[in-house]
């Protein structure tokens, strides 16, 4: 199976307002800007016994095993919503760093 292409795009933060706090997030007020930059994910269903993540590109020197890409797909795990194991390639084209 090959794999499908997504962008996703960059969006810088002009105004943050923090409103709330809960146990685990930050209730927040947030003006936007959207930015025709992107990285670019790519992903395929496996027939492997685990979810595989992979970085590659210019900026993606130093993301660590504890990114936010590999923590969702954990928590997609736990909850069992993923009916498959995938495996993802993240090319980083922009200087966000995902962790």
């Amino acid at each position: 199976m090959s794999y499908t292409k997504i962008k996703s795009h960059a969006k810088i933060n002009l105004a943050l307002n923090i409103v709330g706090k809960s146990k685990i997030l930050h209730k927040i007020e947030s003006i936007v800007s959207f930015l025709d930059l992107h990285d670019e994910i790519q992903i395929k269903k496996v027939n492997q016994k685990y979810n595989e993540v992979r970085f590659f590109g210019k900026f993606s020197s130093g993301i660590n095993s504890k990114n936010t890409v590999s923590q969702l797909l954990e928590n997609i795990e736990k909850k069992n919503y993923l009916r498959t194991n995938i495996k993802s390639l993240l090319k980083k084209i922009s200087l966000l760093k995902l962790d």
